[in-house]
């Protein structure tokens, strides 16, 4: 199976970085397809008898010791499934700049 991925032409020309994304996508589906001949489907799993926010935060914690990116990958893929398989007893979507709270982007702080 193929799939596209489509990024704004004029995003791509201002910021080239965002066509490591590609990349990054077809690492994180090798990963979820390897798994899924390790694991079996996910639906057998998740969320009945693994929560893949909790492996989100594994590998969160992992990346932070180790600095090994592969982690982070892996937390890409569990909160992919998360998404697809909540846990969350009251998971949903809001999307929409009025809907979404989000924190924003977090600046570091080296001084």
């Amino acid at each position: 199976m193929q799939f596209t991925i489509t990024i704004s032409d004029q995003a791509v020309a201002e910021d080239q970085g965002l066509l490591g994304f590609a990349v990054i996508f077809q690492i994180m589906a090798n990963r979820m397809s390897v798994s899924h001949f390790k694991y079996g489907d996910m639906a057998d799993k998740y969320p009945d008898n693994a929560k893949a926010i909790d492996n989100v935060r594994t590998r969160l914690d992992l990346y932070e010791r180790d600095g090994n990116v592969e982690h982070l990958i892996d937390a890409a893929n569990f909160a992919a499934i998360e998404h697809l398989y909540p846990s969350h007893p009251e998971a949903h979507l809001e999307s929409g700049d009025e809907m979404v709270k989000s924190p924003g982007l977090v600046y570091r702080d080296d001084g």
